[in-house]
């Protein structure tokens, strides 16, 4: 059985962040359901749902900004360890 691999600090707090926001998203997703006939609580519920939303949106768009960061990083990384073949003649 093959281990998994390692991830990194931030690979790690990338997968937390989407976590959180598919988290929040199921939670807004599941007030907007037929889940009581109490027209007040679910006109709360909407309201509620639309800050779930909200905040995971956030959530999601941070872990898509750090992970595409870190993708740039990783990148960069390799290329400036890539030498030019001129380079390689000194």
């Amino acid at each position: 059985m093959k281990k998994k691999p390692k991830l990194s600090a931030k690979e790690r707090k990338i997968k937390m962040l989407f976590a959180r926001a598919e988290a929040l998203q199921e939670c807004a997703d599941h007030l907007l359901m037929s889940w009581t006939d109490d027209e007040t609580e679910y006109g709360e519920g909407k309201k509620l749902s639309k800050k779930l939303q909200k905040m995971a949106d956030r959530w999601r768009d941070k872990a898509i900004d750090l992970q595409v960061n870190n993708e740039a990083k990783k990148a960069l990384s390799l290329s400036l360890n890539i030498q030019s073949p001129h380079q390689r003649l000194l």
